[in-house]
């Protein structure tokens, strides 16, 4: 088991344990489902603060929540033990319901820091079943729990999307990657990123276009990767990429489009941020596509690089289904972009 420590004043994570562990099972439900571990009946009482926390919507084109939640009392835990994510809330007054399952993972010392406010947040990784991220939150009674859940409501929501994101690029590297692909991206574009091995169809590799693309069936997935001389491209905007988008998936595939706006809703826009610690445009949206009457969501991130401007894109397509798990998957895989000249 890896314990992740969460100091109250700097958020950073020190990672600590044992550096063997006994082979485990597999954890199991879904990438972004979270089951929280609770008193009996704290849900009425602490409702409010778990939507706030968890209720972030994404629209591919269904709303979806990006995270899912349900609670439980501790007497139910043996139900959910291996789920992906379990997130426990506890206080030191009253009823300590789950202070038997908590003193599994946290010492005194631990409980100490609790109660003179110096640590109130405890992560865990791989404790019962591997891949799994266990978040304890503690308080030293129900008002002050409450309000650590809100103080830190940003970093427990970015700990399962995080989670999901790790654990779905470690699962899908874990037989290796395509290191023939990657020879490509490196020579035709210096650049190159974790593509899974034996999982991807290469459709196309063309370093005189300036163009990369592979795709994964069943749902679709695909990643595109595409470069032009800066001087062809002097400013990056939303409505300037979009069009470039529009005219690379026109040549090159099969005509889809960026949906900008529907019946008044903005549904693709983008915003400057810093991604594998280089500056660039983050953009998403949907996708359309009229003669194949299909559409989903879309991402990726646009920057300049030696001369040259890069479009780092994946879309998804999974009717009537979730799309948001594939989304992080495309953003697991493309976390480990780097450019090698």
């Amino acid at each position: 088991m890896r314990k992740f420590i969460f100091p109250m004043i700097a958020i950073m994570i020190i990672l600590t344990g044992c550096s063997t562990k006994p082979k485990m099972l597999p954890a199991g439900g879904g990438e972004n489902y979270v089951v929280i571990v609770q008193k009996e009946n704290q849900y009425v009482d602490f409702e409010k603060t778990y939507k706030e926390i968890f209720n972030k919507i994404i629209y591919t084109p269904q709303p979806e929540h990006k995270i899912k939640f349900t609670d439980i009392p501790s007497d139910k835990l043996y139900r959910y033990k291996l789920q992906k994510n379990l997130l426990f809330v506890e206080d030191l007054a009253g009823d300590n319901g789950n202070m038997d399952i908590i003193k599994q993972f946290l010492t005194d010392a631990d409980l100490a820091k609790v109660r003179n406010g110096t640590q109130k947040i405890f992560g865990f990784k791989d404790p019962w079943a591997k891949y799994q991220y266990i978040l304890i939150v503690m308080g030293v009674d129900q008002k002050d729990l409450n309000n650590v859940l809100l103080q830190y409501k940003d970093l427990i929501f970015q700990y399962y999307i995080s989670a999901a994101m790790k654990r779905l690029l470690e699962i899908n590297t874990i037989k290796g990657l395509d290191q023939k692909a990657i020879r490509k991206m490196k020579g035709y574009g210096g650049f190159e990123f974790s593509l899974p091995k034996n999982k991807y169809i290469h459709i196309i590799e063309n370093g005189k276009a300036g163009i990369m693309g592979y795709i994964r069936h069943n749902p679709d997935r695909m990643i595109v990767i595409a470069w032009k001389d800066s001087v062809d491209m002097p400013e990056v905007s939303a409505t300037s990429l979009f069009a470039f988008r529009n005219r690379i998936f026109k040549d090159f595939f099969q005509g889809d489009s960026v949906l900008v706006k529907y019946k008044g809703i903005k549904y693709s826009s983008g915003v400057d941020t810093v991604w594998n610690g280089m500056k660039v445009f983050k953009y998403h949206g949907l996708w359309q596509n009229s003669k194949l009457i299909m559409g989903g969501p879309f991402g990726g991130y646009a920057l300049y690089h030696n001369g040259y401007f890069y479009m780092i894109d994946y879309n998804v397509a999974n009717p009537g289904e979730d799309k948001f798990p594939l989304i992080l998957e495309m953003e697991a895989l493309l976390s480990t972009f780097k450019f090698v000249k």
